[in-house]
Order: C-alpha cells, then structure tokens, then sequence
C-alpha cells in the first residue's frame, strides 16, 4: 500500500503491533512543516519539466553531438522518467523510494548503453537549471536526487 510518506507506509504494515513512537509523530510533524514546500519543488519540477528537457536536449546536441545523433530518444526518454521520480520522492521525502524505483534501472540502462560518463554532465547541467529556476528551499530539496544520480554515474 502505497501513502504520502515511507514512514506512514511501514507504520501501516505494522498497524497491529503498536502506536506510532513521539519520535515516529516527530517526523510526521517535521514532513507536514514542510509539505507546502515539498508540494511547490513538485509542481516546479512537474510545470518545468519540458523545458528543463528542451534545454538539456540542446546541451547534448552542442557537447556531445554523436550521443544526441545516437541516443536523443533514448536520453530524453530516461530524464522524463527521472524528472517524474524526483518530484514524487520530493513530495513524499523519500530518497528510498527515488533509489528503490530509479537509480537501479537507470544505471543499467546508462551501462548498457556506454553512456554513464557523459550523462553524469547532463544531470549536474540539470541541477544547475532547478538552481536558477527555482526558489533555493525547492532547489535544495532537488539537489540529493540529482547528487544521487551523478554520484551513481561516477561510479559506473
């Protein structure tokens, strides 16, 4: 079953063993403080998204000119896709959910296509763009996902 926060999600598993903790209740008062946040980095990411995509696109196309004429549909396809998880984990301020759903398939996808070293410039370019577009309490909210990304790249 899937909630707005992995801690409510856990806590509903096991519902028949005991009350959520003062720590557990802690965390959800700290996550509700900061839902309008979370909710704004959504909606930024979910109303930005093609343009952050068209600008990216055009950045490979200019630096890496065969991965573009190669891999354009490919490329756009996995940061749509990886858009979409960020904003999601945002909301639900959960990067487990971010590395559970995304960072294993993206990394093999990346590998398979010998592209991880080139892209890890893609996504830090990415951040670079929520930087300037976004307020800094939403860019700062995005910048660990991307972090998470470039850091898998680098390692790939």
């Amino acid at each position: 079953m899937r909630t707005i926060t992995r801690l409510l999600e856990d806590k509903a598993k096991t519902i028949e063993k005991s009350y959520l903790t003062n720590g557990d209740l802690s965390q959800i008062e700290i996550y509700a403080g900061s839902f309008n946040t979370r909710l704004t980095t959504y909606k930024l990411l979910r109303d930005t998204a093609e343009e952050f995509l068209d600008k990216s696109m055009d950045k490979i196309a200019k630096e890496y000119p065969a991965l573009y004429q190669r891999q354009a549909a490919r490329c756009r396809y996995d940061m749509t896709e990886t858009l979409r998880y960020m904003a999601i984990s945002i909301l639900r301020n959960d990067e487990d959910f971010f590395r559970d759903q995304l960072i294993d398939w993206l990394t093999n996808i990346l590998n398979s296509y010998s592209v991880a070293a080139d892209c890890s410039t893609v996504y830090q370019n990415l951040q670079k763009l929520i930087d300037k577009k976004f307020p800094s309490e939403c860019a700062t909210l995005a910048k660990p996902y991307t972090d998470m990304i470039v850091a898998m790249l680098a390692r790939s």
